[in-house]
């Protein structure tokens, strides 16, 4: 009578680092294995079990999938009992997989790409792949499926699906670019076939799904020079309000740095140059750039009213995060999205309270920031240079770097 187990095929590693998952069929003590489109890693698998171990991160849904594909192989197995005769190898020829074809699973998949990026300090783009993750869990009812089965009509659902939540076109049009790239991945791994990619690659692919046709421009998300001055004479009440007011008022006068850089500033990188200027030297987290600013007097008055202990470099200067309590990337990545949305909604409540007409964000003031600049003259390639503005390719190519004394001149203007 034949039999049939999974195994993990140790022999073989495919790009991911993991190894193919068999099914071994064994008759008459002849052995023949077929893929089951499905991979892990030897330190995850359970040999005694035959599935995924205990620390695998996705451990019920692999399991599950494989049950799946043991119970079918076995079903097989039970219509060629009643033959006489038979060999292992018409067995498997019956089987709707070969290693020419492994199936990979959308959900799975993303969660793969979150977990590696977990693991690489990427928190904020793998927050991208678990948000799309989510919204294909609901679209789908919790369904896995292949990548072979998003195709045009797929995309087409999840599009309408998407709009009927009232999703804004902007995350809209993330949730399809990361679900692209997505793909584009799975395909370099060699995990899906290229025939099998639904997205226009150009204009003339008009039978593909079009990506760039959804409407990312934004609105207005600059406030004037005198909004900016209503804000610093706004009385905050409060040490929260206070808390948004400065880290406002500091992006605008730092180059439009993010919140997020902002918030990981430590009293390290404030310093003094040979002319007696304090300077704020960071890496933007986002591009790696390197960033040597002059603080000017609003800046260091900032900086002032939070003061610095002696001997506490490593402190963090806005009492945002706490270097104690906040280690881990997760736990950074989870305190700056909490504080991010108290310090906007105590911006807006400034904004409303000072009649200013658009709705104050950490983002206006970086917005506001280059906006003062280039009405003030500035050339845009200071400008793009004092943001790290890696999209700003055509002025970089010519304009690779400027002396500190061009980029004092520019943050200047905003006096």
């Amino acid at each position: 009578m034949a039999s049939v187990r999974l195994i993990l095929y140790t022999h073989k590693t495919l790009r991911n680092g993991e190894h193919p998952i068999l099914l071994s069929f064994i008759k008459d003590r002849k052995r023949k294995t077929i893929s089951t489109g499905l991979s892990c890693k030897a330190e995850l698998w359970d040999d005694a079990t035959n599935l995924p171990n205990r620390r695998h991160p996705n451990r019920k849904e692999l399991s599950g999938l494989l049950t799946q594909k043991l119970t079918e192989a076995h079903r097989q197995l039970i219509e060629f009992e009643g033959k006489e005769n038979y060999q292992v190898k018409q067995i498997t020829r019956k089987q709707p997989e070969s290693e020419a074809k492994r199936e990979v699973y959308v959900l799975t998949y993303l969660k793969e790409v979150r977990d590696e990026l977990v693991r690489g300090n990427r928190i904020g783009n793998a927050n991208i792949y678990r948000d799309l993750r989510n919204q294909l869990i609901s679209f789908t009812n919790d369904k896995n499926f292949p990548f072979e089965s998003v195709d045009v009509a797929f995309c087409n659902r999840f599009e309408t699906y998407l709009r009927a939540k009232q999703c804004r076109e902007t995350s809209i049009s993330v949730y399809f670019r990361t679900l692209r790239a997505a793909f584009n991945k799975a395909i370099s791994e060699g995990l899906v076939k290229v025939d099998a990619y639904p997205f226009s690659r150009n204009r003339s692919e008009t039978h593909k799904f079009s990506v760039s046709r959804f409407d990312t421009s934004t609105q207005k998300r600059a406030v004037s020079r005198e909004d900016i001055r209503k804000i610093e004479e706004y009385a905050a009440g409060t040490k929260r309000v206070q808390l948004a007011k400065d880290v406002f008022l500091f992006s605008f006068y730092v180059g439009g740095i993010n919140f997020v850089d902002l918030a990981q500033l430590r009293w390290r990188n404030i310093l003094t140059d040979e002319n007696g200027n304090q300077r704020l030297l960071y890496i933007r987290q986002k591009t790696k750039g390197k960033f040597n600013i002059k603080l000017l007097p609003p800046a260091i008055a900032i900086l002032s009213s939070y003061g610095k202990e002696s001997g506490q470099d490593d402190d963090y200067i806005f009492p945002i995060l706490h270097r104690n309590r906040h280690v881990t990337p997760m736990q950074i990545e989870n305190r700056l999205c909490k504080l991010n949305r108290q310090i906007n909604n105590d911006l807006k409540e400034i904004g409303r309270k000072k009649k200013i007409n658009l709705p104050l964000t950490t983002y206006v003031a970086r917005h506001s920031f280059a906006t003062t600049l280039k009405k003030s003259g500035t050339p845009i390639a200071v400008i793009s240079q004092l943001m790290g503005h890696d999209s700003e390719q055509t002025t970089r190519i010519y304009l690779d770097s400027f002396e500190n004394e061009v980029l004092d001149d520019a943050v200047n203007a905003l006096l």
